[in-house]
């Protein structure tokens, strides 16, 4: 698989309209819980980070080009809480949990982009988590909420 080509398991979609997607909620253990709708995320600093996306079954698109806003922007923005030690982030009933400082790693971002054009809706567009060198369930699509707390869900090791 090249670089260019776009890839997505099924079910692609873990909500019923990604077209609705209005935008991500900052809540929990912050200070400013906060909205932020695309214009809100293209106005803040963005990064870029090159990594290989693997997914369980074995395949990997190699060096893909991801640019968004680092998650550790939109924590300082929304004040977490010292108390927070992890951050949880969702699309309708789907969600993966990262602890706080995998959170705030530079490689953590809110992908608005994917090799240099905007992320298709197929791939999470507008707004993907992308999570540093983790399996493709934990890059959340469609990011619709992220929840920062003190103590980790059941799913969280």
């Amino acid at each position: 698989m090249s670089s260019e080509e776009i890839y997505s398991e099924l079910p692609a979609m873990p909500i019923a309209d990604p077209v609705a997607w209005v935008g991500v909620e900052v809540v929990g253990l912050v200070d400013a819980p906060t909205s932020l709708d695309i214009g809100d995320l293209a106005r803040l600093s963005q990064a870029k980070t090159v990594q290989d996306f693997r997914c369980h079954d074995g395949w990997v698109a190699p060096a893909q080009r991801w640019e968004g806003v680092p998650v550790s922007t939109v924590l300082d923005q929304a004040r977490a809480s010292v108390d927070a030690k992890y951050v949880n982030f969702s699309c309708g009933d789907f969600s993966q949990t990262l602890t706080l400082e995998e959170a705030n790693a530079p490689d953590t971002l809110l992908a608005l982009q994917l090799n240099d054009v905007p992320l298709p809706q197929e791939n999470g567009g507008p707004c993907r988590l992308v999570a540093g060198d983790r399996m493709g369930p934990a890059h959340v699509k469609w990011v619709q909420r992220i929840e920062v707390t003190n103590s980790a869900p059941d799913h969280v090791a």
